[in-house]
């Protein structure tokens, strides 16, 4: 039964692969997605830690500069301050290319 399969190896082959090329089509881009989604928390983070700190320097000195930007881990945050609306913000691009501000009053 073994030697009159001519030919079913290569058929069992490119089914295989074709099951393959469909799941990395399919999971490729979600697994782009995933890792910019954690970026952009990885930035978000980041920029919550820069309000937080903006935020206590104001409290603590009663002053901070109008504008300011850090770089931390390769991320330019541009901290800001309204003083007529007596908040600090704190802006910067997501790996999605889009500006995004965390305002806070102090």
């Amino acid at each position: 039964m073994l030697f009159k399969t001519n030919g079913f190896f290569l058929v069992e082959l490119l089914l295989s692969l074709s099951v393959w090329l469909v799941l990395t089509l399919f999971l490729l881009p979600m697994f782009i997605q995933v890792s910019k989604q954690s970026l952009n928390t990885q930035y978000s983070r980041e920029a919550s830690k820069i309000l937080y700190d903006s935020l206590q320097e104001v409290m603590f000195t009663g002053s901070i500069k109008d504008q300011l930007t850090i770089q931390r881990k390769g991320k330019s945050y541009t901290v800001t301050k309204e003083v007529t609306k007596n908040e600090v913000c704190v802006s910067y691009d997501n790996s999605f290319k889009k500006e995004v501000l965390i305002c806070d009053n102090f």
